[in-house]
Parts: structure tokens; C-alpha cells; sequence
């Protein structure tokens, strides 16, 4: 895995972008379906993308909602400002 940003990863496997979100969750008891207190790792296939650029805008398009859905993003020249930002944030990155 090729880490991007935070906890976001990709993988490269035949022919394609796996777009790979990687996060702490707390155990659950299987018997009892009650939180056993120990975390976990677990890992989440995103999406699968012909291009990195692809991948990338998909990327920065979940970032964007989540900043949304923190209330970080109040109108609609703050959300563009932030998608272009974003994106380019990316691509420097990855170096595209």
C-alpha cells in the first residue's frame, strides 16, 4: 500500500487504482455483539479507478464532505476554494 494522505492508502493491482481508507474501529464480541474494548485496524476498498487522476478526485471529493459535515464549510465559494485546494494538495503529493 502507497500511503497518499492521513489515513488514506492505494494499491495498484491489475490494471486498476484501489482507493483504500484505513481506520481504528473498536472490537466487537461476535457471541454478544458487545464492545470488547480492544481496537482494531480494518481497512475499506473505497472505489477501483482506471487513472490516479480519477482516484484523486474521488479522494478529494470524500475529504471535501467530511470538512462539510464538521460544519469547516458554510458556502458554496468556500466549497469550490476548498475542492481546488484539495486536488491540488493531491496531485503534489502522489506528484501527478
Amino acid at each position: 500500500m502507497v500511503k497518499i494522505i492521513d489515513n488514506w492508502y492505494y494499491e495498484f493491482e491489475d490494471k486498476q487504482f484501489v482507493l483504500i481508507n484505513e481506520y481504528q474501529k473498536e472490537r466487537v464480541d461476535f457471541k454478544t455483539k458487545k464492545p470488547t474494548g480492544e481496537m482494531i485496524t480494518k481497512k475499506e476498498e473505497v472505489g477501483y479507478f482506471t487513472s490516479l487522476k480519477g482516484m484523486l478526485t474521488r479522494l478529494s471529493k470524500i475529504l471535501l464532505k467530511e470538512k462539510y459535515d464538521a460544519g469547516e464549510i458554510l458556502t458554496i465559494k468556500q466549497y469550490i476554494y476548498e475542492l481546488k485546494r484539495l486536488e491540488k494538495q493531491l496531485e503534489e503529493i502522489v506528484g501527478e
